[in-house]
């Protein structure tokens, strides 16, 4: 007769230890540590898969991807707008700000982030089209 089968809930602690790398291993942690807000966000998604959305590590990279996420999406960088959109949106390291999400997130449709549409679509929101004041101008284009 073969062993009875391991409970549903250790068969899905056996999964997940298997396909989250080791901490150590993660190549994002050494970019993190030199400053690549990317890096540091993707750093507190890792440990709020691993440990849960408050867990005190993944508040502190979330936190500290902020800064620099802002720098770069104020400088115009898209992806930037995009996740600190998603950021706000369910307060990942930043309290709720529905209107700061639908702020970052409509930049970053107009700088063509397909990704953040859906985060719009799933807060309620249709993304606007930019409004052509000049349609002579625009056709130029």
């Amino acid at each position: 007769m073969p062993p009875p089968a391991p409970p549903q809930e250790y068969a899905s602690v056996a999964k997940h230890a298997v396909e989250s790398p080791a901490p150590s291993s993660n190549p994002d942690i050494r970019l993190a540590e030199q400053g690549d807000a990317f890096a540091q966000y993707r750093l507190g998604r890792f440990y709020a898969k691993q440990d849960g959305l408050e867990a005190p590590e993944s508040v502190h990279w979330y936190r500290k991807a902020f800064d620099g996420l802002r720098r770069l999406a104020e400088d115009g960088n898209g992806e930037a707008m995009h996740v600190l959109g998603v950021m706000y949106a369910f307060g990942r390291g930043v309290p709720k700000d529905k209107d700061q999400a639908r702020r970052w997130l409509t930049q970053a449709t107009e700088h063509e982030v397909t990704a953040a549409r859906h985060v719009l679509v799933s807060l309620g929101n249709r993304p606007t089209a930019t409004v052509v004041r000049d349609p002579q101008a625009f056709a130029s284009h």
